[in-house]
């Protein structure tokens, strides 16, 4: 009986990796430029610009922000809440659909929004893909991928972008000025 189960969980596994196609197979037909989109045809990470008009639109505005996560498949933004500016809120954009949570903020954490909250006009959103690109050529990381990019502000400071960068025997990050400028590559 235990060896039936096996046979079958070995032949369900075979199947399984034959359906999604064997990643080490020589004469699987790969195409290069096949990139991900979410159900509504973006790629966050390949047109970062689109991130600031989907947020415009979605709250028809410019919000202040905490927080900007952005990945393949979509983006999170945590905002302050123009009505009670006490209150953050997280807004995720995930497969063209949006999503609303609110965050649970320290007192201390309220009176830092001052000066750790930023805008969608503080972020030259033109250079992203190029700080991506020079992210990956400055890590040289072998099967390296950039898995998101996300800005933030620092007490005091001007706002950020991170980049994270993982390959197969390491990983790395891009820190810089959320204008470009300031650029600092590291790997971990």
């Amino acid at each position: 009986m235990i060896r039936r189960r096996v046979a079958v969980a070995v032949l369900l596994a075979a199947v399984a990796v034959a359906a999604s196609g064997c990643p080490w197979d020589d004469t699987a037909s790969s195409d290069d430029t096949t990139t991900t989109a979410n159900a509504n045809g973006i790629n966050p990470m390949e047109e970062p610009e689109r991130v600031r008009e989907l947020i415009v639109e979605h709250l028809g505005r410019s919000p202040e922000i905490r927080r900007l996560s952005i990945d393949d498949n979509g983006f999170t933004v945590q905002v302050r809440d123009a009505a009670k500016p006490e209150n953050l809120d997280d807004y995720q954009y995930h497969d063209g659909e949006w999503s609303t949570r609110p965050v649970s903020v320290s007192m201390s954490e309220i009176q830092q929004y001052e000066s750790v909250t930023f805008y969608l006009s503080d972020i030259s959103w033109d250079v992203i893909p190029g700080l991506v690109d020079q992210a990956l050529d400055g890590l040289d990381l072998e099967g390296q991928e950039a898995n998101g990019v996300s800005f933030d502000r620092l007490p005091g400071e001007r706002p950020r972008v991170f980049i994270g960068v993982t390959g197969l025997r390491g990983s790395g990050r891009l820190i810089a000025n959320a204008d470009g400028t300031d650029v600092d590559i590291q790997r971990s």
